[in-house]
Parts: C-alpha cells; sequence; structure tokens
C-alpha cells in the first residue's frame, strides 16, 4: 500500500478517493453545527418556514428588513450559488479577518439548528458512514439550557476575575446550587440522552462533548463550564468537556489562565470526565508574541487536558520540550486540523508544527473540525497532510485512523470494540486495492 500511495502522491484526485475508500476510524474533533451543509440548511429552513436575510445570509425565524421566506428563496436561480458562498468559507474573497468571516457563519446557521438535532445529528451521521467512518464525537451545546445557566450567573453578585482562587469557585458553584443547577444538569443530560436515541439505527457510532463558549465574561464561562461538567459525569453519552470560540479574542486571552484553572478544579470535582482543549490556535497575526508561550502547556499541565485540539503556536511555546514529553508519554494526543488552520490561522504546509508533533512521537489525531462550514470532509484532510508531508507513507495515515479510536473518549470496552472493527476494515480495504 505505501507503493501504491506514492505512485498517485502527486494525483490530487486519486489522492482523495484513495482516502475516502481508505477506513479512517473516528472523527474526534467535530462541530455539530458547523457541520451543516448549505443545500439542507436551505431545504430545512424552508420546511421550518425561516427567513433568509438576502444580503448576507443571515437565517431569522422572524421576517426582519431585507428577508424573504426561505421557502420562496428556495425557488431563486442563484439560491445554491449564495448558499455557498455565505454558508461556507467559499465566499470569503481573501480579504478582511477570515476568523470573523468563519465564527460568523455559525451565528448564520444557528436558528436551523437549535431546537432541530435530532435531525442534523442523523444527517451527520449518514455523511459519515460515506466517509468510512465509525464513531464520531461532536461538541455540541443544549441552548435552551445554556440561556438559562447564562441568567443565573449574570445574577450572581460576587467578583470574578483572572485572578479568582479554587475558593472563589467554590463559592460560585454553591451559589448555582442553590439556584438550580441540579435541575438544569438532569435537564441537559435528558436532552443530550434523547438525541442519542434519536440517531441509535446509524452505522456510525455518536457521542458527545459539550462545549463552553470561552470568550463571554467570566461568570458566563464558569457557569457553563460547570454545568458541562456536572451533566457530563450523569450521562454516558457526554464523554467529555471542551471549550470553543476564537481563542485569540480578548476576553478569550485576558481569562485563558483562569479557565485552566476552572478545569482543574472541576477536575478534581468530577474526576470521571474527560477534557479536550482548543489549545495553541493562534499565530503572530492574530496576537501578541506573550499569548503564544504557554497556551499549549497550560491545557496540559494545568487544566489536565487528554487530548489538544490545534496546536498551532506549539515551536512559539516557552516549554516545548515539557510539551513534547509529556504529550508522548502519559500521552495526550494532537488533532491536526489541516484545513481550518489554513482558513483562520494562514498556517500550512511547513508553516504547521506537524512534523515536530510527528517526529517527537505525540500521538497524531486528523479531523475535519467543521465540514460543512469549511466544505470539505475528513478524506480531504488525509489527503492534505499526504500532499504537503510527502513523507508521510500508508503505514503513518493507518496509524492516524487507529489512534482516532484509542484516543477517543469512548469507554475501553467499545474502544476495543471499534479497534476490532477497524482492523477488519482494513483487511477488507487492502485486500481491495492490492
Amino acid at each position: 500500500m505505501n507503493h501504491y500511495l506514492e505512485r498517485i502522491r502527486n494525483n490530487p484526485d486519486e489522492l482523495l478517493n484513495f482516502f475516502k475508500k481508505m477506513p479512517k476510524g473516528a472523527d474526534i474533533h467535530h462541530h455539530a453545527l458547523g457541520a451543516l451543509r448549505p443545500a439542507d440548511i436551505l431545504k430545512k429552513a424552508a420546511e421550518l418556514g425561516l427567513w433568509i436575510d438576502t444580503a448576507e445570509g443571515w437565517i431569522y425565524t422572524k421576517e426582519q428588513a431585507s428577508t424573504i421566506p426561505a421557502a420562496q428563496f428556495q425557488l431563486h436561480s442563484e439560491a445554491e450559488q449564495f448558499c455557498q458562498d455565505n454558508w461556507t468559507v467559499c465566499g470569503f474573497d481573501g480579504k478582511g479577518d477570515a476568523g470573523k468571516y468563519f465564527f460568523d457563519i455559525f451565528f448564520k446557521i444557528s436558528p436551523v439548528f437549535n431546537g432541530h438535532e435530532p435531525f442534523w445529528l442523523n444527517k451527520i451521521l449518514e455523511e459519515a458512514a460515506t466517509d468510512s467512518l465509525l464513531y464520531i464525537e461532536t461538541l455540541i451545546e443544549c441552548p435552551t439550557v445554556s440561556k438559562k445557566i447564562y441568567e443565573i450567573a449574570e445574577n450572581y453578585e460576587g467578583s470574578l476575575d483572572e485572578n479568582s482562587s479554587d475558593a472563589d469557585f467554590r463559592t460560585f458553584l454553591e451559589y448555582l446550587s442553590q439556584k438550580g443547577l441540579d435541575k438544569l444538569k438532569k435537564e441537559a443530560v435528558t436532552l443530550c440522552d434523547s438525541w442519542i436515541d434519536s440517531v441509535s439505527n446509524q452505522a456510525t457510532q455518536l457521542k458527545f462533548q459539550l462545549y463552553t463558549v470561552r470568550n463571554l465574561p467570566p461568570k458566563a464561562v464558569l457557569g457553563q463550564l460547570i454545568l458541562s461538567y456536572a451533566t457530563a459525569s450523569e450521562s454516558d453519552n457526554i464523554v467529555g468537556v471542551n471549550l470553543v470560540a476564537p481563542e485569540y479574542d480578548e476576553l478569550s486571552l485576558r481569562y485563558y489562565s483562569m479557565h485552566m484553572r476552572v478545569c482543574r478544579w472541576l477536575s478534581k470535582l468530577f474526576p470521571t470526565v474527560k477534557l479536550a482543549l482548543h489549545a495553541g490556535e493562534l499565530c503572530d497575526k492574530l496576537v501578541e508574541d506573550e499569548h503564544l508561550k504557554f497556551h499549549i502547556f497550560e491545557a496540559i499541565s494545568v487544566a489536565g487536558a487528554k487530548r489538544i485540539g490545534h496546536g498551532v503556536d506549539l515551536m512559539s511555546e516557552s516549554n516545548r520540550n515539557y510539551i513534547f514529553d509529556t504529550m508522548s508519554e502519559k500521552p495526550v494526543a494532537i488533532e491536526i486540523l489541516p484545513e481550518s488552520n489554513q482558513f483562520i490561522l494562514g498556517v500550512f504546509g511547513d508553516e504547521h508544527p506537524f512534523e515536530s508533533y510527528h517526529r517527537s512521537k505525540v500521538p497524531i489525531v486528523v479531523a475535519s473540525d467543521d465540514p460543512g462550514v469549511l466544505n470539505t470532509n475528513l478524506a480531504a484532510q488525509f489527503q492534505k497532510l499526504a500532499i504537503d508531508f510527502p513523507y508521510l507513507c500508508y503505514d503513518d495515515f493507518k496509524e492516524f485512523a487507529f489512534n482516532s479510536i484509542r484516543h477517543s473518549f469512548l469507554s475501553n470496552e467499545l474502544k476495543q470494540a471499534l479497534v476490532l472493527k477497524l482492523e477488519n476494515q482494513f483487511v477488507e480495504f487492502e485486500q481491495f486495492e492490492n
């Protein structure tokens, strides 16, 4: 298979077709809201009676200025191109802030997703099966519950800032408990479990990471993190927690170290809950040098993350040797997201620290991040790595596929079962390709 890969490496179409067929294990850095395809968004918006802003593609539940009914807009000849341009990165002209363009898409399309999660999760798993995936570990939230926890947190009369201690966190937790945290936790568990039940007949397995939006004020972030950990501790369908939103945002940067301390504190309260973190999703084009020196280090050494998403600022980190040693020995996997890093950060090829991770024997997991918004899939991420790093051989890509199962947050029993399935898939694949 190594020889075959070398023969097709310079033919992008054949290379992509090869990776489409190749078993890839799992996609474990995957945002549910970022996985929606434009044509499906418009069709669902029409079914739900939603409204489309014809200027910039924002979706509304009620009529606004410059909107028309989605059902009516669906009939326009330019609708398909409009959706592609406004609900994926394909419409970006290379000018302005790529990150803002990217993250705005999530707000544009959220009205068609929130409250209709079972429909979209089924869509995601149908697509996963065509991409030869056994498992999706997707990031998701319970919007109705999040809204309630934000309101409760906002009314907290105490103060929380970047210097807050574990004692301050405990006081805040006591306040949330008095205001109905346990009830909200049960509500979130019920929702997530019901969503899993709605897709239980799919060939690809599904579990959740609950996420917290990191670029909100401290009370909101702490409230959502506490709720996420508490909820994850009560459901087998929620296998981990994470922080999302631009890491380079002003509030994200200001409170980054506090967020890491909160995760460490919560991990002691809820020791069964696993943590993956977007960390080091930064570059010198977006932030000052001081912010590039410690994010991956603190995600591992303070928060105790089991996987690191992106990790692009690695070569600017002050404690690179510690990071390499810890990630390879513990181990802590790195989630490599080629398309995402290229679009948001402008980092790809030799500028990306991929080779340093690989050379240091850090376990590598390849993931799609936001396949709908990025107009991509997992096979295309493998293809991009094969082109950008020609020293990678078939055995490397096979190892990445197995890593996606081994470093998932599934139970050991489920991991073993999926590893066995993946081994059988590779036997069939290699026999066919040979």
